[in-house]
């Protein structure tokens, strides 16, 4: 069992690692199913009357530890921009702050719901 979870393992790590290899062959022009072929599924999309964006999610560095964002913009079914997805790397940190936020407030209330027991518990 254990074999074949890290094998099942190796697959994926290899299958983003060879993803993250072949976004330097996208370029613009290209149609969906050549985006498909190079880089797989993306992690979401999101449309608009205009354009469609696909966006990935990779992880490099030596302990697979570093987190690359990428996207890749079409518009009428072709490529017409990609590259850093900003836009997502922004999203993130604010929903990483937004978790914050919300884990310090827990913190906070549990500590005043403890004073408020001892000071006036049972």
């Amino acid at each position: 069992m254990k074999k074949i979870i890290l094998g099942f393992s190796l697959l994926i790590l290899s299958a983003c690692a060879s993803n993250n290899m072949t976004f330097t062959n996208v370029h613009e022009g290209m149609d969906k199913d050549e985006v498909l072929q190079q880089l797989g599924n993306p992690l979401r999309t999101e449309k608009s009357s205009t354009r469609e964006k696909w966006a990935y999610r990779y992880y490099t560095g030596a302990d697979k530890d570093v987190e690359v964002l990428k996207y890749v913009e079409f518009m009428n079914g072709r490529v017409v921009s990609y590259g850093d997805d900003v836009e997502e790397q922004k999203r993130l940190e604010k929903f990483k702050e937004k978790e914050i936020k919300k884990q310090n407030f827990k913190k906070k209330k549990e500590e005043v719901d403890e004073k408020v027991e001892k000071a006036y518990g049972h």
